[in-house]
This record gives C-alpha cells, sequence and structure tokens, in this order.
C-alpha cells in the first residue's frame, strides 16, 4: 500500500547511513561520535559544552534520538461516501535529554505530522517539553508532560490527565501533552509495601481536544450539519484547572506480589459531549460541550505466590482497574452535567516462554470492560461499555525484533466486534534501524444499535508504514 516513489527515498536514504551517523572508529565511544557531529552542526561548539559560552552554563546534551517516516492507511469497505477514503501521514520526530547540572536535566521531543490528503490535519506542537529537578527524596517536573496511567491494557479507567489526538487514529488516538507541574515524593520501602510514591499534579490551561476534520472518515458531522470545533463551550477561571493526587507502590505478601495504583483527581474532562447549536440565521451546527468530573480510581496488578497458591495460578498476572466518574457542569453551561458511572476493567495474561522457538515469547491476554450507572446520550459516545478483549502478543526476540499482535474486541451488548492485526520488524537487510510497521483492523457493525461507530462509515482499513530510527 506504500507508493513505491516513498519506499525508494527512504530506501536510498537509509543505505547512507552518513548522513545521520558515523560509523565507530578505533576506540571512539558513541557518545563522542554523537558530539563530534554535533559540533559539526553547531559551527565548533561540542555538544557536551553548550550553555558553556555563557558564564556558569553547564547546558548538555545527554542523548539525541528520533525517527522520521510515513503511514498510508487506505479504508477498504463503505468507500465514495464524499471523505477521505486513505490518509497518507508523513511524520517524525526528535527527542533530546539535556543535562543542566546534578540537580537540574530537561527533556524535549518535538515532533511533526501531516496528511497529504487533508490539508487541515497539520500537527507541529512538541510532544513533550519540561525540567527536571531531583532532590534526594523528591523530584519535580514542569512544563508538557504526557504520563500513561493505568494497569490494563485496552482500555485504562484510571489514564484521564491527558487529551487524546482523536484525528490521528479514533481507534487508538494519540496522547497530547499537558502544561503543568508534577510534584513526587518517595518513601522508604517496608516488609509489604514498597517503593511508596506519591504524585501531586496541577494542570492550571484548559486545552481542548483535537478532533477529526471535516474531510475525516470519523468527522462528527452529520450531513448538512456541520461539526464546529471552534465554537466550543469550554470552563474559564479556576474551573479549567486540573488537579490529582496519585499513589503507587509494590505490595509483598504471602499470597500475591503486585503493583497497587490509587488515584483522586478533578477537573475538566478531556472529551465533551455534543449538542446542537441553533443560530439566528436559521441554520444549525454540532459543538463540543466540556464538562468537569471528580474521579476516585484504584489499579492493581497481581501475581500470586507459588508456595501459598500453587505453581498453576503463580504463572498469571491479574489485573484490576476502576473509577468512579461523579461529573459536574460549568457554571456558564447550557446543559446539564451527564451522569455519573463507573467503569472498569478486569483482566489476566500469561506468558509462555520459547513457544515455537528458542527465542520467542507469547502473551495471552484476555480481559473484560464494563460501565455501571449512566444511559444518557453521552454515554452513547463511550467505547468499551461491555466489551470482552483477546489478545495474543508475540515477539521472536531476533535481531530483527520482529511482532505480531491479534486483538478481537467484541461487545457483549451489541455484538459489534473489532479484529484488528499488527505486525512490525526492523528491515535489516536494507538499513539496520529501518523498521516496517502493518495494522490490518476489521470491523463488524450492528445497523441500527446504539454505538458511536455506527455514526461513521465503516472504518475497516489497512495501514502500512516505514520508519528510520536514528
Amino acid at each position: 500500500m506504500m507508493p513505491a516513489c516513498l519506499l525508494l527515498s527512504l530506501v536510498t536514504l537509509a543505505q547512507d547511513p552518513t548522513e545521520l551517523a558515523q560509523e565507530p572508529q578505533d576506540g571512539a565511544s558513541e557518545e563522542e561520535l554523537w558530539d563530534e557531529g554535533l559540533e559539526d552542526l553547531l559551527g565548533g561548539v561540542p555538544s557536551g559544552e553548550l550553555g558553556s559560552l555563557e558564564e556558569g552554563g553547564g547546558l548538555r546534551i545527554a542523548s539525541l534520538r528520533g525517527s522520521v517516516g510515513s503511514r498510508y492507511r487506505y479504508f477498504f469497505r463503505d468507500r465514495d461516501t464524499g471523505l477521505n477514503d486513505q490518509q497518507w501521514f508523513f511524520e517524525g520526530d526528535l527527542e533530546l535529554d539535556l543535562d543542566i547540572n546534578e540537580s537540574w536535566s530537561g527533556f524535549v521531543q518535538p515532533r511533526f505530522r501531516l496528511d497529504l490528503y487533508d490539508s487541515e490535519l497539520r500537527r507541529f506542537e512538541p510532544f513533550e517539553a519540561y525540567l527536571n529537578w531531583r532532590g534526594e527524596s523528591s523530584d519535580l517536573r514542569l512544563g508538557q508532560m504526557v504520563e500513561n496511567w493505568g494497569i490494563a491494557d485496552t482500555y485504562n479507567p484510571l489514564d484521564v490527565l491527558n487529551r487524546r489526538d482523536f484525528a490521528s487514529d479514533f481507534l487508538d488516538p494519540d496522547r497530547l501533552g499537558e502544561m503543568g507541574l508534577r510534584y513526587r515524593m518517595h518513601f522508604p520501602s517496608g516488609e509489604v509495601l514498597g517503593e511508596p510514591t506519591l504524585a501531586l499534579y496541577l494542570i492550571p490551561v484548559f486545552r481542548r481536544t483535537e478532533f477529526p476534520t471535516a474531510s475525516s472518515r470519523y468527522s462528527l458531522g452529520a450531513g448538512p450539519i456541520p461539526f464546529r470545533e471552534q465554537g466550543s463551550i469550554t470552563p474559564d477561571g479556576e474551573d479549567q484547572i486540573f488537579g490529582a493526587v496519585r499513589a503507587l507502590s509494590t505490595l509483598d505478601t504471602s499470597v500475591f506480589n503486585a503493583d497497587f495504583h490509587l488515584l483522586a483527581a478533578r477537573g475538566p474532562e478531556p472529551f465533551p459531549t455534543l449538542m446542537p447549536r441553533f443560530k439566528p440565521n436559521f441554520t444549525v451546527d454540532v459543538v463540543p460541550v466540556y464538562y468537569g468530573g471528580t474521579t476516585l480510581g484504584a489499579g492493581l496488578r497481581a501475581v500470586p505466590d507459588e508456595q501459598t497458591l500453587g505453581s498453576f495460578l503463580s504463572e498469571f498476572t491479574f489485573k484490576f482497574e476502576g473509577a468512579y466518574k461523579q461529573l459536574y457542569k460549568f457554571p456558564e453551561s447550557p446543559i446539564s452535567a451527564p451522569e455519573d458511572y463507573f467503569t472498569y476493567v478486569v483482566g489476566l495474561d500469561r506468558v509462555l516462554d520459547r513457544p515455537f522457538g528458542e527465542k520467542d515469547q507469547l502473551t495471552l491476554t484476555l480481559e473484560y470492560a464494563g460501565e455501571n450507572g449512566a444511559s444518557d446520550p453521552t454515554s452513547q459516545l463511550r467505547f468499551f461499555r461491555s466489551d470482552g478483549v483477546l489478545r495474543l502478543f508475540w515477539e521472536a526476540n531476533n535481531f530483527s525484533r520482529t511482532s505480531l499482535e491479534a486483538r478481537w474486541i467484541q461487545d457483549l451488548d451489541t455484538g459489534e466486534r473489532i479484529v484488528q492485526v499488527i505486525f512490525e520488524s526492523q528491515l535489516r537487510f536494507l538499513h539496520e534501524d529501518l523498521r516496517f510497521w502493518l495494522d490490518y483492523q476489521v470491523f463488524h457493525l450492528e445497523p441500527g444499535e446504539p454505538s458511536l461507530l455506527n455514526f461513521f462509515p465503516n472504518g475497516s482499513s489497512i495501514t502500512t508504514g516505514i520508519f528510520l530510527d536514528f
């Protein structure tokens, strides 16, 4: 599915690695080679001495890495609806770890993404950009950050910090960075609690979720009724503030060993509800209306103790993740708050070593995601209200880092299901850092059922990508 000209251009670049790095010389370390390369780019200033040009400076690039590539996605069902039947992304990112002094460090990850079939889909904002301060028993992070909160594999009720970019992939959207601070306190381990940590988060500025564009197959406009993201109703003043307290620890008991998470958060919810808006010229459109929520949740990932519960159970990892959502409207909101609800995931993993060869590994995952307590229209916009998930993940553990992932998601109420297969491998016969990626998705929808996916054309697709890591 990848256009031939794109593949040829990337392969040509990959076959000339001197554009990005040099082969190690005798006695030269990898860090020295990076420093020499950056010295050339910076006009003779060694990368390890950035900032020494100013008195008292100590800024140093500790590591530099990144990737550039392209993905082509072809939708093979419900074509010719007037919306885009394909996407062609060019994307890349750069990761810089910065050392400032013994206490301060930094991280910057600028990235870009553009769709050649959609002139409105342009992303140039940094993924992350923050400063870190490290003390003896605490640390502080300031800036734009992305964090993955959760225990389960397919869906995470605890993951309420970061917004999503639904224009990137409606089924598995990318996280977006949030601007604020995180302060963590680390406590001594005990006999039962290991490495206990308490983290405080403050996100003072509200930012809107990114939605699919008007020409996307996942556009939230319905026929002649357009979706107006710019007309969204958002919080003001102190209603913008998001705050959270998160506690993490390991548990060591005679019955099981576990990772344990507790969460309390309050502030704007990242995914809004939708409202029709009637205008003076007798037209109507649809706008997002944001609301707030208080989240109380917990997560547990536990491995049974072999001596207490036996060798059979000790080979499984049991998971639970749940959150109670108490929702509220902002003072100027024209609609009532959605209904409160409880959302949860239970599941287990089983890892099989060397099932087909001497080095490979197979992970089997079974999960159930459910929701209780809400039946309002907003609840129909949420995924994973009663879904079973089966996942198989195979890793060859070879030099090409080949992996194959298969996932089956079944809505037990509506009969709706999604089958996904992802294959990834390095193309070492062309270049050791050239990576190939394929994602095949099939959607089976049930017409007439109250489902968000029934609102859109069928999303069955195949995506191929090729990336050069450096």
